[in-house]
């Protein structure tokens, strides 16, 4: 096996809502955001830049709550 010696940042993004026309009631979308280029660490402006996106794109205009969860930390927002 091979590693890969750079890696790219990565934020994916799961959308869970209530569907009853599916075997499981769920309807899942996915969004992916990759970075420009490699990086040897971790980048809060990569992800800042990200969150930016997913408010000025309109990615949430239906939804009324939020749960956010990171590797470090479990939050939830209300949107109003």
């Amino acid at each position: 096996m091979k590693v890969q010696g750079s890696f790219f940042q990565d934020l994916i993004v799961c959308y869970d809502s209530r569907d009853p026309f599916t075997a499981d009631n769920l309807q899942r979308k996915y969004f992916h955001f990759v970075g420009k280029e490699s990086s040897p660490k971790n980048d809060i402006g990569f992800v800042v830049a990200v969150w930016k996106e997913l408010i000025n794109g309109n990615y949430f205009n239906d939804f009324e709550k939020i749960y956010v969860f990171s590797d470090v930390v479990a939050m939830e927002n209300i949107l109003n």
